[in-house]
């Protein structure tokens, strides 16, 4: 019997990467799903920044330009499952994503005091999960998505025939689409987030007041026992739902470029 999965077409690069040069393929042997990588050495100096691209029908890599910009060593992740990604979730993805960020910061001499992780929209849940269990120099997201099954739970009254993906990327990850199987996604990720150590981590958080999608994580991650620890937390909200105003991915700019010059010497 022959299965088939997802079929891409793509530009060969003759053994000298995927996607684009120096683009690389995550790939779990066993279900054979697959997350793309970028890496850009840059100038070699710290820090190494690590950015996961949002949701996305087009295979590529997000914020491209943005990154190439700060000059700063980078990994820039997308995830081409499903119709727009899959959060970068699945246990064998999650620990190859950890590994070559590690394996990255080794090759440049670097220590987790010179990573920072980067996020918007559905990059935001890869960003704080791998970000905290790395215990990051810092955090910097936009419009953080971390509660997947309340997503699911609030899509028809809030969000109807918007984003159905979100019932295949639970389903990845819980064996019932029940209540309680959706909120245990949630209290495992809260549960292991909690255990993190984020002391040495700063933290800068830009949310939509009235998101439509999650309208808890700003709340949850303020509350968070470990977020109370962490060395810095800074938080601005926007007036509007989801996508409503992209001032807030503005703010996420702004943010990296500080933190590129006050932390690390980087000017603009």
């Amino acid at each position: 019997m022959l299965v088939l999965g997802n079929l891409h077409l793509r530009w060969s690069r003759r053994g000298v990467g995927n996607y684009i040069v120096g683009g690389d393929r995550l790939v779990d042997p066993q279900t054979r799903e697959e997350v793309g990588v970028y890496y850009n050495p840059g100038d070699l100096k710290p820090p190494l920044n690590v950015y996961f691209s949002g949701a996305r029908e087009l295979e590529g890599f997000e914020a491209y330009p943005l990154f190439r910009s700060v000059h700063a060593p980078s990994l820039l992740f997308t995830d081409p499952r499903l119709e727009v990604g899959q959060f970068y979730t699945g246990p064998k993805i999650s620990e190859l994503i950890k590994e070559k960020i590690v394996s990255h910061l080794k090759e440049l001499g670097f220590t987790k005091d010179q990573l920072v992780m980067n996020g918007i929209s559905m990059g935001t849940y890869p960003a704080l999960k791998y970000g905290a269990e790395l215990s990051a120099h810092a955090i910097i997201v936009s419009k953080p998505i971390t509660n997947l099954g309340y997503v699911a739970l609030r899509g028809r009254l809030h969000r109807p025939d918007e984003f159905d993906t979100i019932f295949d990327v639970d389903s990845q990850l819980t064996k019932k689409l029940s209540i309680a199987d959706l909120n245990m996604i949630d209290q495992t990720f809260w549960e292991d987030f909690t255990e993190c150590d984020l002391t040495n981590t700063k933290l800068f958080i830009a949310y939509m007041k009235d998101d439509d999608y999650d309208n808890l994580a700003y709340h949850d991650l303020a509350n968070n026992r470990a977020v109370k620890k962490a060395r810095q937390f800074i938080y601005k909200g926007f007036p509007g739902r989801h996508n409503d105003d992209p001032e807030v991915v503005s703010w996420f700019v702004s943010r990296l470029k500080e933190l590129m010059q006050n932390d690390f010497g980087r000017k603009g």
